[in-house]
This record gives C-alpha cells, structure tokens and sequence, in this order.
C-alpha cells in the first residue's frame, strides 16, 4: 500500500515571535519540504579591497588582518541560532579561528589556501554575518538538525564566484577575482539533508562616479542612498488582499506564493498607473496581515517617517514580516525604529523607505488611484 507524505501545516501566527519561532523549531517535523531557506547576498568588491586599493576597509564588519574572522556570536546549537535570530542587540565579540579542521566537500580543499584572504573577501559579502544568522536559525526552525559553518558558507560563496574559471592555480584565481570590479547577487539555497548550494548572478551597475570614495562614502553613496532626499523614487502599491502569516512570511525560503499573486498585481497596477506608456521606473507592493498592519514589500522591508518619532518606522516583527538583513543593520545603526503602522494610514505621495541587503536603501512613493481594485 502506498503511503503519502504530508506536509505538516504551518501554524497561525499567534502570540510573541519568539513563542511562534522557537516553538516551531522544537516540533518541525516537514518530511520532503519542497522548498529550500534561501538568502541573497551582496558580493561587492567596494566594500573590501587590497592594501594597494583605492578605498578604506572600513565596512560594518570588524576582521582582522591575521585571516581570522572576528564574528558577534559563538553558536553551538540551533537554539543559539534562534536566539541570535531574535536579538537586535549586538553580542560579545569572539573570535573564529579559519583553520584546516573543518568539514568540507573534497572540491574545497583548496579551503587552506584561503586564509590570506578571507579578511577582504569577508568584507565584500554584504552583512554576511547577519546572513550567516538567519540561513541557520531557519534551518533550526525547520527542524533540519544541521547548521552551516562560516568557513564552509565563505567557502562556497568563493567557490560560485569561480565558476567557470580556468587558471593553472588557485592563487591566480583569487587574485583575478580581486582584481575584478563585478558585483553579484548571491543565492545560498539550503535544504533538507545537509545539503546547501549557491549561485552567483552578476548585477548591473550604475555609472555614478564613486571610484575615488573611500568604502564607508561608497556605503553612504550607494547602501544608504535612500536616506538622501535628492533620489528616484519606485512606484509603491498596496495588495488588495491580506496574507496570511507563517513561518514561511517570517522566513526567508523559495516558498513565495503569496509575494509571487502580489507580484502580478503590482505588475497590472504599474501597467494602468503609467497608462501602458513604457517606464524604466522600478515598482514594489506593500502586503498587510489580517489585522490591516503593514508588514514589508514584496522583496523588501519598508520604513514609514514618523513625525511623532522624529525618524523612520518599519514595521515590528510581530506583524509577521521577514526580519531582512539591512532592516537589522538599519535598526542597530539607529537609522530607523520598529512599529505599528496601519495600512490605511499611508496616503497617496507618501514617501516611504524601501531596502533590502542586495540594493541597500532607497526611496519609494505611495501611488493610489481609483484603478487599484485591479
């Protein structure tokens, strides 16, 4: 007789994010999930480079020059990953040795090769950290009872950008990539079994002329550009439906249905908005949980200025949305505050903040019209 597996359904969203996140992970238990935790990362040669580079290795990440990664955390178990998940505040400092010790794939090998530089190669993966925080508590979260190595992650992310290459050594590899000046968006997909890959996807770039800035005025210029008044703005529209919150809202995963019907919305609503005239201009669309409570975009974490504050508002993450890694960096750079900001209190021509850790921070309009029951 032949037997079917079911996937265990997700639960509602009730009580504290730490009770919903912590008490799912404890009983987890998806047999075959058809979904991988997924996390997009920034590799981007301005925010590292050699001695002999222009720029100053001054980004948020603190490495040291002996090849060892001082990281803000010491994790062990999936619990510790929960718990660092949840925090805003920043951990002691420690350091992690990159020694020969770990486990890899034979086709890393070349791992202790790397030592010399994995100090810039660091810095070039955007909040990396961060990164590393969140892939491993949804892994614990999922009750996949495994984690990911900062070693083996950095690993795998050097190895994606070396796809393809064909030098005699693996020193002439390395020092080629940092030679280059291509920015990539980094896909690191996990799933069940152990088993996680990453992808690299090369990203287009502006022609501001930022050669000369030191890294932490490319940061200002470029990450944190939406905090600048004089920026073009996207086309922000609001969903025409609640969605439903889950673990799966909360987390980052290639289990996007919900993000994916607010995307075809928002495509219609860009197209009736601009009359079906061609724009180069990028559109978002804001989504809401069944208490009408703002909670990101569908590819980004949003921020709303509050005259009451004096600053930025995003929403809290009892609302259920995705605890983005720029929203954290914003968050422990005072940047912005969380909140509760309900849906019908954003107006048409509002200015709000977009951002996420592959573009950093810019600036989006509400737009309203009478069309918007698409």
């Amino acid at each position: 007789m032949s037997s079917k597996t079911v996937e265990k359904p997700i639960p509602t969203f009730e009580g504290s994010v730490e009770q919903f996140l912590i008490g799912y992970g404890q009983g987890a238990d998806l047999k075959e999930p058809k979904f991988e935790v997924l996390s997009t990362i920034r590799y981007d040669p301005n925010l590292g480079q050699s001695d002999s580079g222009k720029r100053n290795n001054n980004g948020p990440s603190e490495v040291r020059n002996n090849g060892k990664i001082e990281l803000n955390f010491d994790p062990k178990t999936g619990s510790d990953f929960i718990e660092l998940f949840l925090s805003d505040t920043t951990p002691s400092r420690r350091y992690i040795s990159i020694g020969d010790s770990c486990k890899r794939p034979p086709s890393w090998k070349y791992v202790s090769s790397l030592s010399p530089y994995y100090k810039l190669f660091y810095e070039r993966f955007f909040l990396l950290d961060f990164h590393y925080i969140r892939i491993n508590a949804a892994i614990a979260a999922f009750g996949w009872n495994y984690h990911i190595t900062i070693e083996d992650l950095l690993a795998a992310l050097i190895h994606a950008l070396q796809e393809g290459m064909e030098y005699d050594t693996i020193q002439e590899e390395l020092d080629y990539l940092l030679s280059r000046k291509d920015i990539y968006k980094m896909r690191v997909l996990a799933s069940l079994g152990g088993k996680f890959k990453v992808e690299a996807h090369l990203l287009s770039q502006s022609n501001d002329d930022t050669n000369n800035d030191s890294t932490q005025e490319y940061f200002q210029h470029t990450l944190l550009r939406g905090l600048k008044s004089n920026v073009n703005n996207w086309d922000v529209f609001i969903n025409n439906e609640f969605i439903n919150v889950s673990l799966f809202t909360y987390l980052k995963t290639t289990k996007r249905e919900h993000y994916t019907k607010a995307r075809n919305l928002m495509s219609e609503l860009s197209k009736s908005y601009n009359k079906d005239l061609p724009t180069t201009k990028k559109s978002e669309i804001l989504v809401y949980n069944k208490s009408n409570e703002l909670m990101e975009g569908s590819i980004t974490n949003v921020a709303v200025w509050s005259e009451k504050e004096g600053t930025y508002v995003t929403p809290k993450a009892s609302s259920g949305c995705l605890r983005g890694t720029m929203r954290k960096y914003l968050l422990q750079a005072g940047h912005i505050k969380e909140g509760h900001i309900h849906i019908d209190s954003l107006y048409d021509g509002e200015e709000i903040l977009l951002f996420n850790g592959i573009m950093g921070c810019v600036k989006g309009t509400i737009r309203k019209f009478s069309t918007q029951t698409v």
